[in-house]
């Protein structure tokens, strides 16, 4: 069940050695119950995050977590607000 967060959603893995991520439009249900999508998305630690926005327009790049990889490592971070 999914009251909020409607319009995209987002989940980082981390598999021990690299960061794999994913971000759809739509629910979570929708986009994240097919093995194949989250075969895509191995390791043990993931964080996830569906968006309702508030501000910013409806693009890919506006839905989190947000990822970044660089030569001293990868950070993923979702917030509210």
């Amino acid at each position: 069940m999914q009251h909020r967060g409607q319009e995209g959603c987002g989940i980082v893995s981390f598999d021990g050695k690299q960061y794999h991520s994913e971000k759809r439009y739509g629910l979570v249900g929708d986009n994240f119950n097919k093995e194949k999508v989250l075969k895509k998305l191995p390791g043990k630690y993931a964080i996830g995050h569906n968006r309702y926005s508030t501000t910013g327009g409806t693009a890919l790049r506006n839905i989190q977590p947000f990822f970044a990889d660089t030569n001293a490592g990868g950070i993923g971070v979702a917030h509210n607000g």
